[in-house]
């Protein structure tokens, strides 16, 4: 995940039990990588599962249609929008 451009600026620190150190340390050595490398690599890949759950969602055919026609339909009309309407582009300022 990370390459030889990105250097390590940043710093995490926790407190955990000794038994899940040692877990933690026995699989990075099952990869043949310190716990430095392995600890980043594998919480990073659980953080992207973590918002990919967030971001990805599974509809059914009829959940589908519904979803398209509320993106379709126009916007009701509210104070909101008839601000943003009025207001000059940020380019034109």
């Amino acid at each position: 995940m990370q390459t030889e451009a990105q250097s390590r600026t940043s710093r995490i620190q926790m407190r955990l039990p000794d038994s899940a150190k040692r877990i933690i340390e026995q699989a990075a050595a099952a990869r043949h990588k310190s716990v430095t490398d392995f600890m980043p690599e594998n919480s990073l890949s659980a953080a992207y599962d973590t918002l990919a759950d967030k971001r990805f969602f599974a509809l059914d055919d009829a959940q589908w249609a519904e979803f398209n026609a509320r993106l379709d339909a126009p916007p009701a009309p509210n104070k909101g929008l008839r601000n943003l309407a009025a207001r000059a582009p940020d380019w034109e300022l």
